[in-house]
């Protein structure tokens, strides 16, 4: 019975009304090829044995296509511990959002307070520099995440170099990788210093089209959700209307089609069809995500 969903969400099937809408809304993981080859790639590069240059990563792709999801995801992986030894925080990861107007000492300051260290408003860049690598040497920091990297194109030029200098230190002194995330522009920031590119893999979430690698991902989506009936998402005309709808973003097609399960549960119709979705093209909320693209882990990951 239900064989439509996966094992994980089955019972589910039978649960209220609103206890499946609020399933259906919310946060999950669901993989696909390249968000799954990012967090392999990401994997290997925490295992690396140190070396003097560390290989980095830069992810990039319009707002709302995943890339926060990935490095979110991530994090979750990798949480921050204590040592029951010494009894010290220990952080294996440590994640920033780069600052709209970017700078070596605004940098420094941004990464002591990912840390939860003090910071005195008086604190010079040196002093900021000496504390922030001794708190990561000291805290077994062995990554480093920059989201927003397209910020470093903001404010002077100036201010984009010593951001650019002040990764490359970091990199290098703390022998760790750094990983980028942020636009497209965040690939012509990056590129600006030969040194930091050549050290950058690149990985690019592009729009989704209609192939093959879409037809995945809508039958992954389709097995996270409660509804007593299978979707035929997948007819043709149904899957070119889906695409056409959340324009091949990421977050605009999970939102389609959960706002699209949320009315046909409340319908009684109990699936998602090419009708359901065409006469509700006013009424389903399409959701533009400028920026904190949504993440989440639900009750079991089921799709790799």
């Amino acid at each position: 019975m239900f064989e439509h969903i996966h094992p994980a969400f089955r019972d589910k099937a039978m649960a209220s009304d609103e206890e499946r809408i609020a399933l259906i809304r919310s946060d999950r993981w669901i993989g696909h090829p390249v968000a799954n080859a990012g967090l392999q790639k990401l994997e290997e590069m925490l295992t690396d044995p140190v070396r003097t240059r560390m290989d980095s990563l830069l992810i990039t792709g319009e707002s709302g296509m995943g890339k926060t999801m990935i490095i979110e995801k991530f994090l979750r992986k990798h949480p921050q511990r204590e040592d029951r030894v010494s009894g010290t925080l220990k952080m294996p990861i440590v994640s920033i959002q780069m600052a709209p107007t970017p700078g070596e000492k605004r940098l420094y300051v941004q990464i002591l307070d990912a840390l939860n260290a003090y910071t005195p408003s008086r604190m010079d860049k040196d002093h900021a520099a000496m504390l922030c690598i001794r708190l990561m040497r000291e805290m077994g920091v062995r990554m480093l995440f920059m989201d927003e990297a397209h910020n470093l194109l903001c404010g002077t030029v100036q201010q984009g170099a010593e951001a650019r200098n002040t990764i490359k230190f970091l990199s290098n002194g703390l022998r760790i990788p750094i990983v980028c995330a942020g636009t497209p522009e965040a690939a012509r920031a990056i590129r600006q210093d030969v040194q930091l590119a050549n050290r950058m893999h690149e990985i690019t979430l592009n729009r989704w089209r209609d192939d093959e690698n879409l037809q995945r991902l809508l039958n992954s989506i389709m097995l996270s959700m409660p509804l007593r009936r299978p979707s035929p998402v997948n007819e043709p005309r149904t899957r070119k209307l889906i695409l056409a709808m959340s324009e091949g973003i990421t977050v605009r097609l999970f939102r389609l089609l959960e706002a699209a399960a949320v009315q046909a549960i409340r319908l009684q119709q109990e699936h998602i069809d090419f009708d359901l979705l065409d006469t509700g093209l006013n009424t389903l909320p399409l959701v533009s995500m400028s920026s904190g693209e949504a993440a989440g882990d639900p009750f079991a990951e089921f799709y790799r």
